[in-house]
């Protein structure tokens, strides 16, 4: 048997179905990490969506890197509020993607500053419709999938050399993999699983060269396998990717959306807080990705 043959067999666990399970419950709190001024309107449209729409949350922490005076957090809104985070990891000197680099270790480290046990860490181009209810595992993550192996990460950077990290794991092997946009875990998972996901992050992207954006995926996958934890499959809705379903075309948000990913402009959502039945007009997956996977030299263009 082949090795890829063995990891497609066993490819089961890497994800849990959510069938018949009845332990399932709104977040506490939800965290938002963002780097760079670009990213501040998305990431507070972002925390006001789930404020308006998410029910018995008792916070939503914007975590980034910009001084607190440019985050304009009203303070009637006790719920929201403002971190910003000093990341004293040590970073490559000269990366081609070193702003990207950055806003994966921000998310990476986001959760430490919740305060309550259920956790949602949520992209700030990532918008609550409607309340999630999860399920929260004493020894897992859930969240939603995508397609694609993340070994394919490490073919395409051109080294030979496995990392250490990747050694001894089957997720990075998988066709499809737990996507970083929407993840929730209890506050003693978070703590476990941050450590080992950041330095794993750290280890990788400091071996392979900058010929492509870093990803937190990678490492999270090799992560999860070496601290042996569920993945736990919440389904489509609660990460949809705007662009890729109804980016570069006039629609409606479907009903059943609970997080809408990635739609840009974000005039659009100010139309759909106005009336949830407008028709849209949001851009495609080509568009999203040029803009938002820059290296450092074409952002200042």
């Amino acid at each position: 048997m082949s090795f890829y043959s063995f990891y497609s067999k066993i490819r089961l666990l890497n994800k849990h179905k959510l069938v018949g399970t009845k332990e399932f419950s709104q977040p506490d709190s939800i965290i938002i990490p963002f780097y760079g001024s670009d990213f501040i309107a998305e990431a507070l449209l972002s925390a006001n969506f789930a404020y308006q729409n998410v029910s018995n949350l008792k916070e939503i922490i914007l975590i980034g890197d910009q001084s607190p005076s440019l985050i304009n957090v009203k303070i009637t809104n006790q719920i929201i509020r403002y971190h910003q985070l000093d990341i004293k990891v040590k970073l490559p000197s000269n990366h081609n993607y070193r702003k990207i680099y950055y806003s994966r270790i921000c998310k990476i480290f986001a959760s430490e500053f919740a305060t309550h046990d259920k956790i949602l860490v949520i992209d700030s181009d990532l918008m609550l419709l409607q309340s999630p209810y999860l399920f929260w595992s004493n020894n897992g993550v859930t969240g939603s999938f995508r397609k694609g192996s993340m070994i394919a990460k490490f073919h395409q950077s051109g080294e030979k050399k496995l990392p250490s990290p990747l050694r001894k794991t089957y997720r990075p092997y998988i066709k499809e993999h737990l996507n970083g946009a929407f993840m929730a875990a209890k506050k003693e998972v978070w703590s476990t699983l941050r450590e080992k996901w950041l330095n794993y992050y750290c280890d990788i992207w400091s071996a392979l060269p900058d010929n492509q954006p870093p990803t937190d995926q990678l490492p999270l996958t090799c992560a999860l396998d070496h601290l042996n934890l569920k993945t736990f499959d919440a389904g489509n809705w609660v990460n949809w990717p705007v662009s890729k379903n109804i980016g570069g075309r006039t629609a409606k948000m479907p009903k059943e959306v609970i997080g809408a990913h990635g739609g840009f402009p974000l005039s659009e959502w100010d139309r759909y807080h106005l009336d949830k039945d407008s028709f849209l007009n949001f851009k495609d997956d080509g568009y999203t990705r040029k803009s938002r996977y820059l290296k450092d030299c074409d952002r200042s263009q």
